[in-house]
């Protein structure tokens, strides 16, 4: 009877042990060093993605904020020149007009874009600011297209320079209708046009329209680099012949 109720006991206790190694993840043999790694694996993904994540956001920033400071310093240069040529013209009292020769009774012909710009202090400048070198251009705008030489024009490169040509009409000076009826000499003021089938003249020694250029270059700079921004704006100005202010 003693060996008996032994057995019956083990039993009971055998069938316990069994009820209580089950659980939600049964307890295999091996398993133990896969799950550690799937975790480690796991981990290594989303501190691998923090980390990119991180960077991008970096460089994004960086990069906004360069061209942010791209913008102000361009802006910047064409604010001075603006400043620069109201000054020059009103020292000179003429505006400056490199298109139209020294006589302004025929315009010279322009052999390339370069005879467009204005080569005075302050309206042309080479230089590096920071980490950028900076171009600053002034063209005059009062150029006529029977002036351009094939050279110009058979150029594609020589044409992505070339400024847009003014053509002055009423509605810009509230006189004249376009560059055929501006007096070209020097220091003459308008006059009122006595007949009226004659349009009124447009003194262009009082008037200057120009496109102001501002190109920006990576450093280290090499000759060919394309600017990686270019900024540029049209700016008008009347004087008084009489040089009152």
């Amino acid at each position: 009877m003693a060996r008996q109720k032994l057995k019956i006991r083990d039993r009971k206790g055998k069938k316990l042990r069994e009820k209580k190694s089950r659980s939600f993840f049964p307890r295999r043999r091996g398993m133990a060093l896969p799950m550690a790694l799937i975790f480690v694996l796991f981990g290594s993904i989303l501190i691998a993605g923090s980390f990119n994540f991180a960077v991008s956001s970096k460089k994004l920033a960086t990069a906004r904020g360069s061209r942010y400071s791209d913008q102000v310093l361009a802006f910047g240069y064409i604010e001075k020149t603006k400043g620069a040529i109201l000054h020059k013209m009103l020292s000179d009292k003429k505006a400056l007009h490199p298109s139209l020769g020294a006589d302004w009774e025929d315009g010279p012909p322009l052999g390339a874009v370069d005879d467009l710009l204005i080569r005075e202090p302050g309206l042309y400048e080479d230089v590096t600011e920071g980490n950028r070198k900076v171009l600053l251009e002034v063209f005059d705008l009062t150029y006529e297209t029977d002036q351009l030489e094939s050279t110009i024009m058979d150029n594609s490169s020589e044409l992505q320079r070339l400024p847009p040509m003014l053509k002055l009409t009423s509605s810009q000076l509230g006189v004249g209708s376009s560059m055929e009826n501006a007096t070209k000499t020097p220091g003459v003021p308008n006059e009122d046009n006595p007949k009226k089938d004659e349009p009124a003249k447009v003194d262009l020694d009082c008037f200057g329209a120009y496109l102001i250029r501002v190109q920006l270059f990576r450093l280290p700079y090499s000759a060919g680099d394309k600017p990686i921004r270019v900024t540029e704006e049209a700016f008008f100005q009347v004087i008084d012949p009489s040089g009152a202010s």
